[in-house]
């Protein structure tokens, strides 16, 4: 896969999760939840093309752990 299309699929990811959402995420928290979750990748051994499918979904846990810090 070719760089545009590995970044496309990055971009797919955090629109889906904005639509999960209901609303936009800002650059700095999706650049900061994207370097953790290369990271992660790397550590659970997963290749890049998982990265997009953890991204979303690093995203989503990451707003709704905001919101659950939130109702305590």
């Amino acid at each position: 896969m070719d760089i545009e299309e590995y970044v496309r699929r990055l971009e797919a990811a955090k629109v889906a999760a904005e639509g999960r959402l209901g609303f936009e995420i800002p650059g700095e928290v999706a650049a900061e939840v994207l370097e953790y979750s290369i990271h992660k990748c790397e550590v659970i051994g997963k290749d890049d093309d998982y990265l997009p499918v953890l991204f979303e979904s690093e995203l989503w846990d990451y707003y709704s752990g905001l919101h659950l810090q939130a109702l305590r």
